[in-house]
């Protein structure tokens, strides 16, 4: 163990000296400046794009545009959202049961209950969580939760807005909309979202077509088949679906006209940065978030305390990075378009344009 701490530390040692070695002097240029150079001279070009130069431009225009700054926001309205998120998905799942029974119904509200529940450990998640997951789907189920569905709708939309607003410093243009525009974008956007976020599931747990699909192939009598066919298929499908909302947020969201084509490659990014994100946050509830230690009266609060404390806190790391890599995948179209629209001059930290300020 020391021996791995070491080299650790050695090799971040030789990091920083490189970097001090290579930083900006009086009379030399910046070192984003000769990074970029640098890609520039050692060229590997794909669809006549410079790929280690469009990746530094990329990396050096999230900073510009403050990726990591309005992720942080994007976090905020996400996290406070999540409670009237859970009612309305509660009556979304009464809503499905009118369309695809009360079992397969049943399916996705144990595959939500068991998710949540895996955060914790078996004692806490039995006790604790899952009762009230649970007792939150299950009233909900009863009725339209219109309130909660409305104040989940705004919230998110806020969180959409943020995005807007980076796409617009991305392609470097203002804000031209009206403030009604935005609000009607973002609620769009976020309504997009939810029915993702619903299909993604369904196709998950209980298959193609809310589960018509296996009607039809029962009918058919090669259920064995599809099974087969449908364990290999549905993440691939899942990632498409991911794919096409984040091509509509790309397309739709920044004040400027862009094409569907222009924007696949960035959503192909942010695809795989979810999926990192969340292979992320599943290998830190294995290593350390759940456990089955024997409680006792005196340190089960302090266990449960302990728990819900690092699991939140992961669950917002989780969020912000997700929303860095959603961000990412909007500049790095931008960048895709200013490069081969030839305007790929150097701006050496120019400040993105600024936008109207958000008065809502």
């Amino acid at each position: 163990m020391i021996v791995a701490w070491l080299a650790v530390a050695l090799v971040a040692g030789g990091i920083v000296a490189a970097v001090l070695r290579w930083r900006q002097t009086a009379d030399g240029p910046a070192l984003a400046t000769r990074i970029e150079e640098l890609a520039q001279r050692h060229p590997v070009t794909l669809w006549d794009v410079n790929l280690p130069y469009l990746v530094v431009r990329t990396v050096r225009r999230c900073g510009d545009v403050r990726v990591t700054g309005l992720a942080a926001e994007m976090t905020y309205y996400a996290l406070i959202s999540l409670l009237p998120l859970a009612s309305a998905l509660g009556a979304a799942l009464g809503f499905l049961e009118r369309v695809v029974g009360r079992a397969e119904a049943d399916r996705l509200e144990e595959a939500i209950v068991e998710t949540v529940g895996g955060v914790f450990d078996e004692d806490v998640a039995t006790d604790v969580v899952i009762p009230i997951v649970e007792g939150t789907l299950r009233q909900e189920r009863a009725g339209l939760a219109i309130g909660s569905l409305v104040i989940a709708i705004w919230l998110a939309s806020r969180m959409f807005r943020a995005a807007i607003r980076a796409l617009d410093d991305a392609y470097q243009v203002g804000e031209r909309r009206t403030l009604l525009q935005q609000i009607l974008l973002g609620v769009g956007l976020s309504l997009a979202a939810i029915v993702t976020v619903l299909v993604l599931v369904s196709l998950i747990v209980i298959g193609p077509l809310f589960g018509g699909g296996r009607e039809v192939v029962e009918a058919a009598e090669i259920g064995g088949i599809f099974d087969d066919m449908w364990n290999v298929l549905r993440w691939p499908v899942a990632a498409a679906v991911c794919i096409v909302f984040l091509e509509a947020l790309y397309r739709f969201g920044p004040n400027t006209d862009t094409t569907w084509r222009q924007c696949w490659p960035g959503a192909v990014l942010g695809m795989l940065g979810l999926i990192v994100a969340a292979w992320g946050f599943q290998v830190y509830l294995r290593v350390a978030g759940p456990r089955t230690p024997q409680l006792d009266d005196s340190t089960m609060a302090v266990d449960i305390a302990t728990q819900v404390l690092g699991s939140v806190l992961a669950g917002v790391l989780w969020v912000w990075l997700s929303s860095i890599v959603v961000l990412a995948g909007g500049v790095l179209n931008a960048e895709i378009t200013r490069i081969r629209e030839g305007s790929n001059t150097r701006d050496d930290g120019a400040s993105p344009v600024t936008t109207e300020p958000d008065r809502s």
